[in-house]
């Protein structure tokens, strides 16, 4: 951040967090229901405070490393955006 420029309110925070993973836009239909159905991962939050997504997400029928990649930069892309 800028000096000077205001920190990301709270409740804006927490409101990205709980957004579903289901409403990003970005991610691909096809994930978005693998990581519905197969994952734990509800939410944002659920994703950025996992200690390893990664592997959550490569535990996915048909999902390796680079496309967990993907799509946790898809998310941290869409966080910053959000609270922007």
């Amino acid at each position: 951040h800028e000096c000077g420029d205001e920190l990301v309110n709270e409740s804006k925070f927490k409101k990205c967090m709980e957004i579903p993973l289901s409403q990003v836009p970005s991610i691909p239909k096809r994930y978005k229901h693998k990581i519905k159905d197969e994952t734990a991962f509800q939410t944002i939050g659920d994703l950025l405070s996992h200690d390893e997504p990664t592997l959550e997400l490569r535990r996915m029928k048909g999902v390796g490393e680079k496309i967990a990649q993907i799509v946790i930069r898809i998310v941290k892309e869409y966080v910053e955006e959000f609270l922007s």
